[in-house]
């Protein structure tokens, strides 16, 4: 999520990654050299880079990027994540 409370989703199969706004509604959708893209994440200075794997698909699919890291620069800043500890024993 971005400080402004947009949330970045990768759309495995879906080659994209998009940014949807507080009420549900895509705001931008940035385009993927790789069919699969997996997990993002912001980090960098000021939480203004957004991170994002890739998956291998089948070889159907497959692109010389599949399980590749790449980076977008972006305005609005992430949010930094919550770290939580739990007790042992607790599910």
């Amino acid at each position: 999520m971005d400080s402004e409370g947009y949330l970045w989703n990768c759309r495995a199969g879906g080659s994209c990654v998009v940014r949807i706004d507080p009420d549900g509604g895509i705001d931008r959708i940035v385009e993927m050299p790789v069919h699969f893209p997996a997990t993002c994440t912001f980090g960098g200075e000021g939480l203004r880079t957004l991170f994002i794997t890739s998956g291998r698909p089948r070889p159907r699919h497959a692109s010389k990027l599949d399980g590749s890291l790449f980076q977008l620069a972006v305005t609005t800043p992430g949010l930094a994540e919550n770290r939580v500890r739990l007790n042992r024993g607790m599910t």
